[in-house]
């Protein structure tokens, strides 16, 4: 800044004479003083400044800064510039007199006229010219108000006269900031991706920003309730008491970081006519000088945080008895993406006509979520709005649980709605045997067209839940399949012939390679006997899509089922069956089937050869069973059950022989075993959560069974007769294996509406699952001496999908 104070002196200034100038001068206190003569020319009179060299560059904003009173009336004042010095040699500031200016810049400017107080005037050098200036004459006055006096005997009092330069703005940074080059009008960037998954499946986006070492940025999606720091470069700033505006409104705290070119302030709210007009509007960023408030520099370079707009339509998928995936899509322009830091997802019955409060989840800046909780066989459409809100506070808005799912941060910014979704109907189950078949052991889903279209879900599922067929083991089979006969569907036993009982067969069951399950061990590579494709050297169990059987395979001799044969009534034979596809269990289950136990091997006492008190009572029983242990599982047979022995497993055995050595309570029992994530469950009743024998009896007739799981105990039902636990129970308790509190498991049967047993567990604390599922399934034994056939006639699961609140 080139400035004269008149501290001592004239500094140069008016150094013609009087008469030249028109113009009397003293100075006096530091202001130079000048006093109007009488001239018929009193519009000429002047003072003019030292010889100079101001290099006004075109890329600045000089002024000429004067502070002055005028005393008298006076409409405008003029300055005039030289721009080429005659006398190119004489150094600046050398006192030279002279009248008459080469090619000057004139600049006039209004003059207030009162003889009170003292004005600033800046007179916009930048406007009129660039090059160098050699000389300031300022004429006091040019031009009267209407009717006003010549100037003569007018007075005027200069407290100051500078060449100051304006603030230039090149930079405002501090929310998400956007770099521009000189020669590319393009917003650069310098930030990167950062995706996470979540349990390894469901991606979550967030992005980290760095500084570039461009000329030129501004800033955007800025906090709507200000606090934020922001940061203005550029040039001129002074070195204190800058003055920051936002639209109109000034930032607080403002510090001058690095003097002339570096500001800090912090950033004011959001006006509230910003916010109702045009939030997506950049706000006029402003510079004040300090000292001369009207040299400034405003630029749009600050834009508020706004709505995001409207997605796409969403998708629904993997479609489920209780829940169902919600996809969509984030924005393709990346600078709006990057302002997402979540999603309010709202689901609706199609029969609704608005939207409930509690039927809404707020996720992060995922793009899929798993609604849960929903009503069966009932038809739901979705909407999904984009969520602007503070992504500075990165932990709140980053945090999820395994959906995706979080709480919505304060003072979000709601963007604008995506459209309805198309109606889509939950199942009635996930998946149900309402008999067993051939075909109902095949993935009958594939064939017909989905539901919906397939997508990775959040917990790594794909696709709907339906009907994905069985995996049979052991000696379990479809009944009239096993190594003696192959069975088939559509059989007409009625037809009188073999070759007319088979016209109308559509898929063919039958047993190629008998291998008992003892045969496996540690010295064989082979599988025990199962339809699995995961069997070695291959499958053993062959349903296929015709009528007609090979010489390897028995022949046809009766149609497939109806019962899923868990063990035939013979000595030695284990079972098992596991729905191909791992189920939610976590988030609690339904399931109900119905069984048959029938044809008991008969034992007689004797006495001097001669039988005595025979009884017709078969063993050893079947158990329902919950494993990851893998999809062949097969435990120990005999009065294990077919379940000893498998690891990661809760068994529910329904067993009709008493083992003493097992600790059985009486022969006709009902119980729930568990052996923790750390080992395999056993038959044993040390291991036992709770048993009943206040039960029908298991071996007559048919029986339907419910079977219930929540992740939330009802305390209530603790002090209800059914609610059963043992010492195991408080054992495992004690081991600290339910973190995450307590469920309930009860059994029904016969009355689908009062349990016969209750028991205290907690699923993922009792077993290790997969991203909260696990197999379901039977097993069956049979003993050396009593035997039986372990019939399931008909077999229905729901997984409940209660929030478990598990993260």
């Amino acid at each position: 800044m080139v400035k004269w104070d008149f501290e001592d002196g004239l500094n140069g200034w008016a150094q013609s004479t009087a008469m030249d100038m028109g113009v009397e001068v003293d100075v006096m206190a530091g202001h130079l003083r000048g006093l109007m003569l009488p001239s018929a020319r009193w519009n000429e009179a002047f003072v003019d400044s030292p010889e100079l060299r101001v290099e006004i560059d075109p890329d600045e904003r000089d002024f000429l800064v004067v502070r002055m009173r005028y005393l008298g009336q006076c409409k405008s004042a003029t300055v005039l510039l030289e721009r080429n010095s005659r006398e190119p040699a004489v150094d600046p500031g050398m006192r030279v007199k002279r009248t008459k200016l080469f090619d000057p810049v004139r600049i006039s400017f209004p003059v207030r006229h009162d003889s009170t107080n003292t004005h600033v005037y800046y007179v916009p050098v930048w406007q009129h010219m660039a090059g160098t200036i050699h000389r300031v004459r300022f004429h006091p006055c040019t031009t009267l108000p209407t009717g006003g006096s010549p100037a003569g005997g007018q007075s005027f009092h200069i407290d100051w006269v500078a060449f100051a330069k304006a603030p230039v703005i090149t930079k405002v940074r501090g929310c998400i900031d956007k770099y521009y080059d000189s020669e590319q009008p393009t917003a650069s960037m310098n930030c990167s991706d950062d995706r996470q998954k979540t349990n390894g499946f469901h991606e979550s986006a967030s992005f980290q920003c760095h500084e570039m070492q461009l000329p030129t940025a501004s800033t955007f999606n800025c906090l709507r309730d200000g606090g934020q720091r922001i940061k203005v470069n550029g040039k001129h700033f002074g070195t204190a008491d800058a003055i920051i505006q936002i639209d109109g409104v000034e930032c607080t705290d403002v510090v001058h970081t690095v003097p002339e070119t570096e500001l800090e302030c912090t950033l004011p709210p959001m006006p509230p006519t910003v916010m109702a007009a045009a939030p997506n509007t950049p706000s006029m960023v402003s510079v004040q000088n300090g000292m001369l408030h009207n040299l400034r520099d405003q630029v749009p370079a600050l834009v508020y945080a706004a709505p995001v707009s409207a997605r796409p339509t969403p998708v629904i998928s993997n479609v489920a008895a209780h829940a169902l995936d919600v996809n969509w899509v984030a924005p393709t322009d990346v600078w709006e993406s990057m302002t997402i830091t979540g999603y309010w997802v709202m689901w609706k019955q199609c029969s609704d006509t608005s939207f409930a409060p509690e039927n809404a989840v707020v996720v992060g800046n995922v793009t899929s979520t798993t609604l849960i909780n929903l009503e069966r066989n009932t038809s739901y459409q979705v909407v999904v709005t984009a969520l602007n809100e503070n992504q500075w506070v990165r932990e709140a808005w980053q945090t999820i649980d395994l959906y995706g799912r979080r709480k919505m941060m304060p003072h979000a910014v709601i963007g604008f709605d995506s459209p309805l979704s198309k109606c889509v109907s939950t199942l009635y189950y996930d998946f149900s045997f309402p008999s067993f078949s051939a075909k109902l052991l095949l993935n009958v889903s594939s064939m017909s067209a989905p539901l919906t279209a397939p997508t990775l879900g959040p917990s790594g599922e794909i696709g709907d839940q339906g009907h994905f067929g069985l995996y049979v083991n052991g000696h379990t089979n479809i009944q009239n399949c096993n190594a003696s006969e192959s069975c088939c569907d559509g059989y007409n036993i009625s037809a009188g012939n073999a070759l007319g009982a088979r016209v109308g067969c559509e898929f063919v069951c039958s047993v190629v390679d008998n291998r008992v399950a003892t045969y496996v061990n540690s010295l064989t590579t082979r599988t025990i006997a199962t339809n699995a494709l995961a069997a070695m050297p291959y499958s053993a169990k062959l349903v296929q899509p015709n009528g007609t059987t090979t010489q390897r395979q028995p022949p046809v001799k009766n149609p497939c089922g109806p019962a899923l044969r868990l063990t035939a009534s013979g000595p030695f034979l284990t079972g098992s069956a596991w729905y191909p596809r791992q189920m939610n269990v976590r988030e609690g289950f339904d399931t109900s089937f119905t069984f048959r136990l029938s044809n008991p091997s008969t034992k007689c006492t004797s006495m001097d050869d001669v039988h005595t008190n025979c009884r017709s009572r078969g063993g050893d029983g079947f158990a329902f069973v919950i494993q990851n242990d893998g999809e062949l599982a097969l435990g120990s047979g005999g009065m294990e059950l077919g379940y000893g022995g498998i690891k990661n497993a809760i068994a529910i055995e329904f067993d009709t022989w008493y083992n003493y050595e097992q600790r059985d309570n009486y022969e006709n029992h009902i119980s729930v075993h568990t052996g923790g994530n750390l080992g395999y469950v056993v038959a044993n009743h040390s291991v036992s959560l709770g048993a009943t024998t206040t039960i029908p009896d298991l071996t007559d007739g048919l029986h339907i069974v419910r079977i219930t799981y929540t992740p939330q105990i009802d305390e209530n039902w603790i002090f209800n007769e059914q609610f059963t636990t043992t010492t195991f129970a408080a054992t495992f308790l004690d081991s600290g294996m339910w973190d995450f509190g307590l469920g309930m498991l009860s059994v029904y049967m016969n009355d689908m509406n009062s349990p016969i047993l209750s028991v205290p567990v907690r699923i993922e604390s009792s077993i290790e699952l997969y991203h909260g599922r696990a197999w379901v399934g039977f097993t069956a034994s049979t003993g050396a001496n009593t035997w039986q056939a372990h019939d399931i006639l008909s077999w229905s699961f729901r997984s409940l999908r209660i929030d478990a609140n598990i993260a």
